[in-house]
Order: structure tokens, then C-alpha cells, then sequence
């Protein structure tokens, strides 16, 4: 790992610079000095900054962050962001899947309204996979192997499987929560665990401002594309 000459991402020579790991956007200011970076070419560079911002700024949305104290300076920089004119087809973009829905308890008592979004889930699942790469290749010393591929699941994901393969990732989470979580102060926390057998085989688990939960696996992309096609099927 050390003097690496090639981006972690595409394997490019070329105009190399860092990428943080996580994005720096994430953090409001001042940004922890703990953060990792990774060699990246700015070609990715500049390919990721879009993705990031809106990963950043759908989470804020969120109304079970709304909080955290630590969030209402970064959350005032993006609104002064939206509110630039050139902004406005993001912000456009950015809030016109919103609506609102009543909220009721199990009981099925009215208890109000909440906002809600349509989310472009394959944005924050390339910016998780980056993430998975990048601290893979901080942790192992190594670039994840070109015929291993990262797959992300959120809680909603989760929630949405049958009884038995819940069971399967409580167990791996608790193993993870067994050892120390990574912290980057409230905004950040990470672990992982690798497969004894395979080093490029891993489980991690993130959680963004104590809140916000997305596993990832690394696996062979064949062993992928075949829990792809179960379920499309």
C-alpha cells in the first residue's frame, strides 16, 4: 500500500490525488483530522463529488436526524446551496418526489403527517461502495480483487427478507458490534469482519450520523450475479 502509484478505483497513473474515505462532505466544520484518504485520479475524482452531495443531502432530509445539534451547520450550508440559482434544477430534482402521507400507530391511531422522498437508492449504493473499497484498501493494504464486487444492502432491505436470512446477518452484526466500532464523531462509525478462508470475502457495517444503517459484502461478482438474478426473479 505504501507509495501507491494507481487509483484504487480504475487503476489509473494518471493526475493522481486523494479521495476521502468517508466523503468530506458528510462532515460539518470543522472536518475531524482523522480522516482517510486513498490514492484516486481526479477523472473519479470529479466522477464521485455529484453522487456524494446527494448522498449527503437526501440523508439530511431525513426527519429522524432532524436532532442531532451537530448537523444544524451543515444542514444550513446546503440549504444556502439550494438556494443558489445555479441550484435550482438539482433542488428541482432533489424534492419533487416528495409527498406527504399520514402516520399511524399499530393501533392504528392517527398521530400526524410526515414528509416522505423518492430516493435514488443506486446513487447511495455507489457511494457505499466506494466507501467498502476505500477502507478495504486502508485496512488489507490492498485494492479489493478485480473479480470480487461489492454489494449493499439498507435496513429497509433488511426488514423486507424472510425470517431466516434475518436471523443470518443479526448474527454477523452482532459480530461485528463485538469489536470496536471505527469512530469519526457522531457522523461516522464502521467495522468489518473477512472470511476466514478468503481475505477479499468481508461483511462491514456503517452507520452515518447515529442513525442511518448500510451494510456491504464483498463476494466473487459471480456469486453476486447469481443473488441478483434470485432476486429479480
Amino acid at each position: 500500500m505504501q507509495g501507491m502509484k494507481t487509483c484504487i478505483y480504475c487503476g489509473s497513473s494518471e493526475k493522481l490525488t486523494k479521495d476521502h474515505i468517508p466523503p468530506k462532505c458528510l462532515f460539518p466544520e470543522p472536518t475531524p483530522r482523522n480522516l482517510i484518504t486513498v490514492p484516486c485520479c481526479e477523472k473519479c475524482n470529479r466522477k464521485f463529488s455529484k453522487d456524494d452531495e446527494y448522498f449527503r443531502d437526501v440523508i439530511l432530509m431525513r426527519e429522524d436526524i432532524f436532532d442531532l445539534e451537530d448537523l444544524e451547520t451543515l444542514r444550513n450550508k446546503v440549504i444556502r446551496s439550494l438556494r443558489r440559482a445555479e441550484s435550482s434544477k438539482y433542488k428541482k430534482k432533489l424534492i419533487s418526489g416528495s409527498e406527504k402521507i399520514n402516520v399511524f400507530t399499530k393501533n392504528g391511531l392517527f398521530i400526524g403527517e410526515k414528509t416522505t422522498y423518492n430516493v435514488d437508492l443506486n446513487r447511495l449504493r455507489k457511494v457505499i461502495d466506494r466507501i467498502t473499497r476505500g477502507l478495504y484498501f486502508k485496512k488489507e493494504g490492498k485494492v479489493l480483487d478485480q473479480n470480487y464486487d461489492v454489494k449493499t444492502y439498507t435496513s429497509e432491505d433488511i426488514a423486507n427478507w424472510n425470517l431466516k436470512s434475518q436471523e443470518e446477518w443479526l448474527l454477523l452484526i452482532v459480530n461485528i458490534f463485538q469489536k470496536r466500532l471505527h469512530h469519526f464523531g457522531k457522523i461516522f462509525a464502521y467495522n468489518y469482519l473477512l472470511a476466514k478462508d478468503d481475505s477479499n470475502a468481508s461483511v462491514w457495517l456503517f452507520n452515518f450520523y447515529q442513525k442511518i444503517v448500510f451494510i456491504s459484502i464483498t463476494l466473487p461478482k459471480k456469486i453476486i450475479a447469481t443473488e441478483d438474478s434470485l432476486e429479480t426473479d
